[in-house]
């Protein structure tokens, strides 16, 4: 089974996040709240994918994704955007980040998780 770790200060986006990775059959292996929760989170659980919410305060998220690549090598970061921002997105990529889904969006988020353990071509 896909084991997803999410990074998000924000309860209700955790929650929101969390019953689309349930119904989609993946296993939620925990949530952190801060950066050096999900590095901890990460360390211990090792999941298959880290979805990281950029717009809170307690998680930043190109930081968070830097520092698990420095750590682990190749990680499969996704980032979760209130909405669309070229700029955030190249950020997060720059740093070592894979993909992204909106808040607004996230009808995509199981092909892209698919698609990105199945090696095939990243970005949106």
């Amino acid at each position: 089974m896909i084991r997803i770790l999410i990074a998000g200060d924000n309860q209700a986006n955790n929650k929101l996040l969390s019953d689309i990775i349930s119904s989609d059959g993946f296993d939620l292996v925990s949530t952190a709240s801060s950066t050096e929760e999900a590095l901890r989170f990460y360390d211990m659980l090792r999941p298959d994918i880290i979805i990281i919410d950029l717009g809170v305060a307690m998680v930043d998220g190109c930081k968070l994704i830097s520092t698990l690549c420095r750590r682990f090598g190749f990680v499969h970061g996704i980032a979760y955007l209130k909405k669309f921002s070229s700029e955030q997105y190249m950020d997060f990529v720059s740093a070592g980040g894979i993909d992204y889904v909106t808040k607004k969006d996230t009808s995509g988020l199981k092909a892209k998780i698919l698609r990105i353990l199945s090696g095939s071509s990243q970005g949106a």
